[in-house]
């Protein structure tokens, strides 16, 4: 056996290719596996814009015998030889059903067979509401729904891996343009790609960006056709003006095509139906003619040629809890002055009044929590998205609020008809964009106005600093006992409060939080967790360290431009971060050699500050001996980073130590006004500063790169 030779499993092949594998040799295994179209998959995977995708169950969609003309007229379009027009723009104002025709021709184009891809915008939520996926999206089904397509695209990403962060020009053209240019002629058609909802897609740049790429494909032989829907907002509707469009473009609107009162008619007549029939309500007593014909001409005159107000006023009427019968009564006498008082000019004026009624039949309104639980869901997907957040889930949404657990669905009970509510880890949805629009509009919402970008900052500066408060307290600072969703918040809390109070009212309930909200537990275990890491010649992440001093640096600018900011608040955060008090229990450590360790760690803090500064930055070297040098020395040193022997206690120089020091040498020493038992020193960041940048330069204010 051992003179034998081995004969290779390749031995005299050729031409062929191997897309990963798993290979057992003797007693050696090797496993290989590379499939680009995985990698793709992986990078949208979580988007959920198809319109297959659970994350848009229950999609809208035609009710039967409804939209015939537009569907039809669509039918025509897809199979027309022609290919004139490359390009189909159904538009028309919220409400006229223009996802509910894009949906059930995307899912006709699945039965038929033309349907390449689709991808359904949507501005509430975070991972639908941006142009990042789409190309991907159109990308994979192309692979997957062409078999002559998938080694070109997959080749693509072999290639050039890289392709998944590049420019959405690029992704069009190497994913999309080149690998359809290599099939001289497709082999069968229509295909079809379905964008809908594109005004929901975040900043008109974005939109029209989308658009002209969408363009370069017409110069090519490619014969793949774009349905497109959305409002005729003019950023869009400016590109598909342009002598680039014209001659590839089809466009049609809603409102001149369709004839919207039979098709809500016949679709309130059926729903009527059903409700009445649903044994959910076998023991409701329904008048024999429930509802009366002239209910239906009322509600149709009503919905004014709207398909989301027929449908929000089913879903309202549908409810489990609640009598259809009594639902209905509260949709036809609305009674209250706060729901009639509107604009009776405005186009979604009967729309208006059945939102404020859904919202008015709420009893939590009374205590505004509802406003505040639906403001939250709002704006949720609107935060910054530095980093990512938990969507809005009944249980992130009472960690941001701070309620009781299952508070928020029991809030929102009733609310299924402008909101998709499932259970406490189920995504809160806003299923059409028309309740965001009437939310954020004062003329139309009134009481139920979310307010401007200022009072939303406003809002969430409040439970922020009380989230850090509130959560510090229970978990001592280090997030132990926490929830998975009061953990996050608590962290995004911590990272982003000062960006939202720089650009806050500072009203009452801000400044209220800000003279309460304790620091000192969280950030006093990042910097103790930081030095004891550093004293033991670690690695250790600062970035808990250096987004307070970010934040306590927006608050200083933040401050300077508030005139009647109280006194207590200005004391406090004046510039706290450049002064720490800090308790020491270091009986057994010599003064000398505490002052040595006090001022290292005062550098190492310092050093923090200056490279989180653009200017400064730079200056610093990247390794500079602080405490790490101290270790040959005091082998015992990170042992002082204990927490019963180093305890923050409090930020700033409220007791003004600082300044009958300031022309001290020394970066600490101990506090003349302190009460408390065991050593109390001040920790003068400033003075570190001093030290580690050249003195002609020393000018140092911060200017932070987040």
């Amino acid at each position: 056996m051992g003179s034998e030779q081995r004969q290779s499993m390749f031995e005299n092949s050729h031409g062929f290719q191997i897309n990963g594998g798993y290979f057992s040799i003797a007693d050696r295994v090797i496993n290989n596996y590379n499939d680009p179209l995985r990698d793709l998959w992986d990078a949208i995977k979580d988007v959920g814009a198809s319109h297959n995708s659970e994350t848009r169950y229950p999609p809208p969609k035609c009710h039967p015998d409804t939209r015939q003309h537009i569907l039809e007229i669509l039918h025509r379009w897809i199979y027309d030889p022609s290919w004139a027009d490359r390009v189909f723009w159904l538009y028309g104002p919220a409400g006229t059903g223009k996802s509910a025709i894009a949906q059930t021709i995307a899912e006709t184009g699945q039965r038929e067979g033309f349907l390449v891809s689709s991808f359904f915008f949507s501005r509430g939520d975070p991972k639908r509401n941006n142009a990042r996926p789409l190309f991907l999206t159109i990308a994979h089904a192309l692979a997957t729904s062409i078999p002559e397509l998938r080694l070109p695209i997959e080749e693509a990403l072999r290639g050039n891996p890289t392709i998944l962060q590049a420019s959405l020009e690029e992704q069009y053209e190497k994913l999309i343009v080149e690998p359809c240019k290599v099939l001289t002629e497709l082999n069968r058609f229509p295909w079809v790609v379905i964008i809908d909802g594109l005004d929901e897609c975040n900043g008109s740049r974005e939109q029209q960006r989308i658009l002209s790429i969408l363009a370069t494909i017409f110069s090519e032989h490619i014969r793949i056709r774009f349905l497109v829907c959305s409002r005729p907002e003019p950023p869009i509707r400016e590109v598909f003006d342009t002598d680039v469009f014209r001659p590839y473009l089809r466009r049609v609107a809603l409102s001149e095509i369709l004839r919207p009162s039979r098709d809500i008619s016949t679709f309130l007549t059926s729903e009527f139906q059903r409700i009445r029939s649903d044994s959910a309500y076998q023991h409701i007593p329904f008048p024999s003619s429930w509802p009366d014909p002239g209910i239906i001409d009322e509600l149709v005159q009503k919905a004014s040629g709207q398909f989301i107000y027929a449908t929000t006023v089913i879903k309202f009427i549908d409810d489990e809890y609640s009598n259809p019968c009594t639902q209905l009564e509260i949709i036809l006498h609305p009674g209250t002055r706060s729901v009639l008082d509107l604009e009776s000019d405005s186009p979604y004026h009967d729309l208006d009044i059945l939102y404020r009624q859904i919202l008015l039949s709420n009893p939590h309104r009374i205590h505004s929590k509802l406003q505040k639980v639906i403001r939250a869901v709002v704006l949720m997907p609107m935060l910054r998205r530095t980093t990512v957040i938990t969507p809005p889930t009944p249980s992130f949404v009472e960690a941001f609020l701070m309620l009781q657990e299952g508070e928020v669905i029991s809030t929102l009970r009733g609310m299924h008809s402008v909101l998709d509510i499932g259970g406490p880890y189920d995504t809160i949805r806003i299923p059409h964009a028309s309740f965001s629009d009437f939310l954020r509009d004062p003329t139309r919402s009134g009481d139920f106005f979310l307010g401007d970008e200022r009072t939303w900052n406003t809002f969430v500066t409040a439970h922020f600093l009380r989230a850090i408060d509130h959560y510090s307290r229970i978990c001592d600072g280090d997030g132990n006992g926490l929830s998975y969703e009061q953990d996050h918040l608590f962290e995004y809390a911590w990272v982003f409060w000062g960006y939202y109070c720089f650009g806050s009212n500072l009203d009452v309930e801000t400044l209220d939080a800000l003279r309460n909200v304790d620091f000192t537990k969280k950030l006093g275990i990042h910097i103790r967790n930081y030095l004891h890491r550093i004293s033991n010649r670690g690695q250790s992440d600062n970035t808990g360290i250096r987004y307070f001093f970010i934040g306590s640096e927006r608050l200083r600018r933040r401050l300077q431009m508030e005139p009647n900011v109280p006194a207590d608040i200005i004391r406090r955060f004046s510039d706290p971060s450049h002064c720490l008090c800090i308790k020491v229990s270091q009986s057994d450590i010599p003064d000398a050699v505490l002052h040595q360790v006090l001022d290292a760690a005062a550098l190492e803090l310092g050093c923090i500050l200056l490279r989180s500064d653009s200017v400064f930055g730079p200056l610093i070297p990247f390794e500079m001996p602080r405490l790490g040098a101290l270790h040959d020395t005091y082998p015992t040193i990170p042992d002082f980073f204990h927490s019963d022997r180093f305890q923050l206690v409090s930020v700033g120089d409220g007791c003004g130590c600082a300044q009958k020091n300031a022309s001290s040498n020394h970066l600490t020493f101990p506090c003349s006004q302190s009460s408390l038992d065991g050593g109390i020193y001040h920790l003068e960041l400033d003075l570190a500063i001093k030290k580690l940048i050249p003195t002609q330069l020393f000018q140092f204010t911060p200017i932070f790169d987040d």
